[in-house]
């Protein structure tokens, strides 16, 4: 899984964006940015989608960086017509659960801090020639 082995090494790529366990970037077609303005707090909803060219499914991480201060409070992945909606469970059991979704073949994210600035979330089985918004 390449949130554990990026956070492991402490090596992330160069850039935000969506990578496979090789790195190769998956190409951004779309993105969207809503701001919602609390008082002295920003709601920031962003989702941005990303082909994958190849011939065959694979696992993608998306890498986006927050301030230190910031904080997921949501998550959902949409690939096709599935939507998969994030739980927020302890590191060793959604890491489990993750794991074990993909040994099955089934739709799977994962999120996980990889940096006090940089959050990771790792999608499994992206179909081939299709996108997958984040």
């Amino acid at each position: 899984m390449l949130v554990a082995h990026a956070a492991r090494a402490g090596t992330l790529p160069p850039h935000p964006g969506m990578y496979t366990k090789a790195q190769t970037a998956l190409p951004m077609v779309a993105s969207t940015l809503d701001v919602t303005l609390h008082g002295p707090i920003a709601e920031v909803s962003i989702a941005q989608t990303f082909r994958n060219d190849d011939a065959a499914p694979t696992e993608a991480t998306y890498i986006f960086p927050l301030p230190d201060d910031a904080a997921v409070t949501a998550m959902a992945i949409d690939v096709g017509a599935r939507q998969i909606r994030a739980a927020i469970e302890r590191r060793a059991a959604a890491t489990a659960r993750y794991e074990d979704a993909i040994a099955k073949g089934l739709d799977a994210g994962l999120v996980d801090e990889a940096r006090p600035d940089v959050f990771a979330e790792s999608v499994a089985a992206i179909p081939p020639h299709a996108t997958v918004t984040v």
